[in-house]
């Protein structure tokens, strides 16, 4: 809402806001100063200042460092990427790798960052595509994956043209994840969600290449009749 109202101060005070409760919301920050410069910076540093200050202790940056490996290498929960590599590995050598495939999986995060930020400006994508690739990115290579994690995709998906219908699947399948935790059906609604958003992941982007062909071929036969 912000963004497509040219308030950049505004964007980046909630972006620095939801990074104070989750992480991962500070890596949305250079996109938005890409579009609006470092007039977009400084709102959001003296939120995170002035949030922080009243906390500020010696021990709270290795406390949130070991807050992130222990969520990296000891959660798991609704994560059918994880898992299906879990899985794999585990019929393949006999070992669990739960405690080392979490931090392979922050590695490659982070280093997809830099990526996501070239064709962002590469490709000029909209803020929404921007943040809805990079959040979708962090969840797909998240060991635990709640149902209100997914939130965030599901209200950029549905602020588009086109919704992105793969996360609404998997968000609707999540809620399963919890209402039959405890009576055996959690696996089923996992590989339920994450295997249907897959496929309709796939199938968006068959389409699209489709009917980007169609479109080419008819303007060059317009071009060469």
């Amino acid at each position: 809402w912000a963004v497509r109202r040219q308030r950049g101060g505004l964007a980046s005070a909630a972006i620095a806001g939801a990074g104070l409760i989750k992480l991962y919301p500070f890596a949305l920050g250079p996109f938005l100063l890409r579009r609006f410069g470092w007039r977009a910076v400084w709102p959001g540093a003296l939120v995170v200042v002035g949030l922080s200050t009243p906390y500020a202790a010696p021990y709270a940056i290795p406390h949130v460092k070991e807050s992130v490996d222990l969520f990296a290498q000891l959660f798991e929960f609704n994560a059918g990427p994880y898992y299906a590599l879990k899985h794999v590995l585990w019929a393949w050598t006999g070992a669990d790798w739960s405690k080392t495939i979490g931090p392979w999986f922050r590695r490659v995060f982070l280093a997809s960052l830099p990526v996501l930020y070239v064709l962002d400006a590469w490709r000029d994508w909209s803020f929404r595509r921007a943040c809805l690739l990079l959040i979708g990115t962090f969840l797909v290579l998240s060991t635990t994956v709640h149902p209100w994690y997914l939130l965030p995709v599901i209200g950029l998906s549905v602020m588009g043209p086109c919704p992105s219908w793969h996360w609404i699947w998997l968000g609707l399948c999540s809620v399963g994840t919890y209402l039959f935790y405890v009576d055996g059906l959690y696996w089923t609604w996992i590989w339920l969600g994450w295997g249907g958003a897959g496929a309709l992941f796939l199938f968006k982007s068959y389409w699209t290449q489709i009917v980007r062909w169609r479109t080419r071929a008819r303007k060059s036969l317009v071009r060469n009749p």
